[in-house]
């Protein structure tokens, strides 16, 4: 029920260090019993501790983190996720699971609705207090509504049917947070989407989402192209519908010695690099305060060591520097100078710039500048931010000029016709 690591380093400590990494945003998950019981939610931090006999677990929370250790869990989570905010780090609230533990198995009594500990209603009261109870924190921008669906209960009608109550549950107590609604079969099957469409009385915030591992793939030898096959029948395609897709979950043994990971890294990052895909990475954690019975049990996967004081691997940050920045736009963000820099030092000696056909036959649209367009779909602070990094950028050459001044070839792609996705 809390966040990891509050026994190995202080929590300002762990939140400068996720943004020092460039992460701009954390998936804290939380399970719903958290906020539907209250004598779990009143648990203080030390007690829950106790309960697991995690002596030393404390003893390093007291020097670590002093001012939480007495804390109820519902109170250490809130702070969790002030300090990132204070950290200018979004969040994304995920409901893991319901009752605390280890996620996730097909008979835990977490997978799907109606299981033991899944109640449909007491599932979409627990969203709305999240959603209410985090609706003054600015940095909190999504709500996750379900990890990974799963088991012999699931089936898409009943999926269609809950999805529906939870998301408008956590509109109607707080309409500022986007909705992230997953698919079934662990994250890995949004096909069914395909067909029919979830059916909401809002618009403009559902964000769908897809988990992705090494194990998720048939065999380890299995060719990229079948990878990115199997993502886009999954749920990739709707991103080619023009609704927005987030990879929520995907990783690898940071240690470098799994050669079926190490082949799915490197198709996922090309994927998500030619998609420009919004993602997070399983995970931070470099060690778990008690897992599956273990206590202090090391996570190959985490970013951190299990000092959490340490980077378990350089390399894999360095990798994915590649893909953090948004590569579809950014001159409201970033001088250009300072973009087609930043494309050089990591080691990219060439950019497939897009570029539309009727920017050139159509002489009305070609001779717009830059201002005009964003102005006509109303990106008032867009155009800010233009102003501030990029005051006398007017049109393309201007941009391939540049990447040639730092010795960045140029692929110029007819992308489409008609500008848009």
């Amino acid at each position: 029920m809390v966040a990891e690591g509050l026994h190995k380093q202080p929590l300002e400590a762990i939140s400068k260090r996720i943004a020092e990494m460039k992460f701009n945003c954390v998936r804290l998950t939380w399970a719903l019993f958290m906020v539907t019981n209250s004598t779990l939610g009143s648990v203080t931090f030390r007690q829950s501790l106790q309960n697991h006999g995690l002596v030393d677990t404390i003893k390093g929370v007291e020097v670590n983190n002093p001012a939480l250790v007495d804390l109820p869990v519902i109170q250490v989570f809130q702070e969790v996720v002030s300090k990132l905010g204070d950290n200018n780090v979004m969040v994304i609230l995920d409901n893991h699971l319901s009752k605390p533990g280890w996620c996730c198995s097909n008979n835990d009594g977490n997978g799907f609705f109606g299981d033991q500990y899944f109640d449909p209603q007491l599932w979409t009261s627990g969203l709305a207090k999240m959603a209410s109870m985090f609706s003054s924190s600015t940095n909190v921008v999504a709500m996750s509504l379900r990890n990974e669906p799963r088991g012999p209960r699931q089936n898409t009608g009943d999926w269609y049917r809950y999805m529906k109550e939870g998301a408008e549950s956590v509109h109607s107590a707080n309409p500022n947070v986007l909705v992230i609604i997953s698919g079934l079969s662990y994250a890995s099957d949004l096909s069914f989407l395909s067909q029919k469409q979830l059916d909401l009385t809002f618009k403009g915030k559902l964000v769908y989402e897809l988990h992705s591992y090494s194990w998720y793939r048939g065999s380890p030898d299995e060719a990229c192209s079948k990878y990115v096959q199997d993502v886009m029948r999954g749920g990739g395609f709707l991103l080619d519908q023009g609704w927005p897709l987030f990879i929520s979950e995907f990783g690898a043994d940071e240690r470098g010695t799994n050669a079926n990971d190490n082949n799915f890294l490197n198709c996922f990052l090309g994927l998500a690099a030619e998609r420009d895909l919004d993602w997070a990475l399983w995970t931070l954690q470099g060690s778990y305060y008690l897992r599956q019975g273990v206590i202090g049990m090391e996570e190959f996967y985490g970013v951190l060591d299990s000092s959490w004081g340490q980077l378990r691997n350089a390399s894999i940050l360095q990798r994915l520097s590649a893909i953090q920045p948004a590569t579809q736009e950014g001159l409201d963000r970033q001088p250009l100078d300072a973009i087609s820099k930043r494309i050089a030092e990591m080691k990219f000696n060439c950019v497939r710039l897009t570029r539309v056909l009727f920017m050139v036959t159509d002489s009305t649209l070609g001779s717009v500048r830059f201002r005009q367009p964003l102005q006509n779909h109303g990106l008032v602070d867009t155009i800010k931010g233009v102003e501030v990094n990029n005051p006398g950028l007017v049109d393309l050459p201007e941009v391939v000029s540049k990447l040639g001044d730092d010795n960045v070839m140029v692929i110029l792609d007819n992308h489409l016709s008609k500008p848009g996705w």
